[in-house]
């Protein structure tokens, strides 16, 4: 069970409200401060409590760290969105990444995403 400071409390209440009754014109809850004032503990203790939801960070370092404080499964968001597809000649013969589209149907999922 995690313990939460008030403030990281009215945090919690005020997710799980949107979480309950989402509303329509803004399909997002976000919440943000200071560094160290425990805004990954709640997005943790979230995501710990929709065990399908997906956890994201922008960069491959942030989702390793996010992964080894949480204990969570954590992904880049390019990985939650795009599969790897190798490497392929351009039309003017320079080597690049391709990818393609995952396809996500998140049908209602929670994507929770930390800047970490």
């Amino acid at each position: 069970m995690t313990i939460l400071h008030p403030d990281q409390t009215a945090i919690d209440d005020a997710a799980h409200a949107w979480l309950c009754c989402p509303d329509p014109d803004r399909p997002f809850f976000y919440f943000s401060g200071a560094a160290g004032t425990g805004k990954t503990e709640v997005l943790a203790k979230l995501a710990r409590e929709r065990p399908h939801s997906v956890m994201c960070a922008f960069a491959g370092k942030s989702a390793s760290v996010l992964r080894a404080r949480t204990g969570l499964e954590v992904t880049t968001v390019h990985s939650a969105i795009l599969q790897f597809n190798g490497i392929v000649d351009d039309d003017e013969g320079r080597k690049q990444p391709s990818f393609f589209d995952k396809e996500l149907d998140l049908g209602g999922q929670v994507v929770f995403l930390d800047e970490c």
